[in-house]
């Protein structure tokens, strides 16, 4: 999908969705009735109207840079100093976001 986020495809602004879950899901059904059914644009619409799946979501949007390291790692060329770093800088994260 490129740069485009499941928000870009249903031409949703986050910031927009409503608090309410139900209203939530309301908002992004409306959003998705009139497209075309694209497998792109209904996995889209399968995580965003998920209240979980989106908060997921959305906690890998702000923390692509992290996860796309994460991605790049060969765990089985990492030494155990290593990995633990990784894991105490991943715990440091988690404590600024509570």
């Amino acid at each position: 999908m490129g740069d485009k986020t499941f928000y870009d495809l249903l031409t949703i602004d986050m910031a927009s969705i409503p608090e309410d879950k139900r209203e939530a899901e309301r908002f992004i059904r409306n959003a998705y009735r009139d497209m075309e059914r694209t497998p792109e644009v209904n996995l889209a619409y399968s995580v965003l109207k998920n209240f979980r799946m989106r908060e997921d979501y959305e906690w890998l949007l702000k923390h692509e840079e992290w996860v796309n390291m994460l991605i790049k790692i060969d765990i089985d060329e990492m030494d155990d100093a290593t990995i633990n770093k990784v894991i105490e800088i991943a715990d440091a994260m988690s404590f600024k976001e509570s």
